[in-house]
């Protein structure tokens, strides 16, 4: 039975009709557990997964944006009008330890958007995102999936360093996220790219560690989100380097494979 699906399925597959969809009921899970379906040779199977009520859909990723009429969205804030709403910000305790706010830097109209977690002391002196040992790392691992800086948006989950560079609490992702969210709709990104565990389960809304996460293109809404490592993680445990270029070299990849979709639609 096993192998008449997964004959079936890849018959379907290779005959170029995207997306497929998956719907996985409780009793056919049995003949599917294990499996992933790989769409090319590229380091990771491009596709998604989503617990459903009801069972599990797999999503191939190939489809691109859904085709039909959109519901209007509200006018989406220029990054300068989200800085200034933020303002001198208060909402948390962060307020009182912090140097400056870290907003994020970087091209307005960046098609790749870099989501960190919280700035360090080199940040929080610099007032920018990724300038310390980490963001030395990360031009080094940009350069792997052929951009620069100047390329990227870098942002972060928090804007003010916390004590120890401790880890964001929940009330501080409360109070500060809703900037973030401003920021991607003014930017427009097509790839997210969120760097550590704090990024990966907030932009995902998942507590699936990032060991589980990274590795494989995700969906939400209308972005390809790829969780990676933190930099820093290579820094203090040098085996999560490969993991990390293994990852920006599926970034590589990623971005070439949105440009052929945004093409073919032109």
């Amino acid at each position: 039975m096993k192998n008449r699906l997964l004959t079936k399925m890849s018959g379907i597959i290779s005959s170029g009709i995207f997306p497929l969809l998956i719907v996985m009921t409780r009793r056919s899970q049995q003949y599917f557990k294990g499996v992933s379906v790989p769409l090319t040779d590229t380091p990771a199977p491009f596709y998604e997964q989503k617990t459903m009520c009801r069972g599990t859909i797999y999503r191939l990723t190939t489809g691109g944006p859904r085709k039909g009429p959109r519901k209007a969205r509200r006018m989406a804030k220029t990054l300068e009008q989200v800085q200034t709403e933020l303002g001198d910000c208060k909402r948390c305790e962060l307020c009182e330890t912090r140097t400056t706010i870290v907003f994020g830097v970087g091209n307005p109209r960046a098609e790749v958007l870099l989501i960190g977690e919280a700035p360090g002391r080199q940040e929080d002196l610099g007032a920018e995102p990724f300038i310390g040992a980490a963001g030395k790392y990360l031009n080094e691992l940009l350069a792997i999936a052929g951009l620069e800086r100047k390329d990227v948006y870098i942002a972060n989950i928090l804007k003010c360093r916390p004590p120890g560079n401790a880890d964001p609490l929940p009330h501080q992702i409360e109070a500060c996220t809703p900037f973030l969210r401003e920021q991607v709709r003014a930017i427009e990104p097509l790839i997210l790219v969120t760097l550590g565990r704090f990024s990966s389960q907030f932009i995902l809304k998942t507590d699936t560690g990032i060991s589980h996460l990274r590795g494989k293109v995700h969906l939400t809404g209308r972005y390809s989100v790829l969780p990676i490592f933190h930099p820093a993680a290579a820094i203090y445990d040098q085996s999560k380097r490969p993991l990390l270029e293994h990852d920006f070299a599926l970034l590589k990849l990623l971005i070439e494979k949105r440009h052929e979709e945004l093409g073919s639609r032109a």
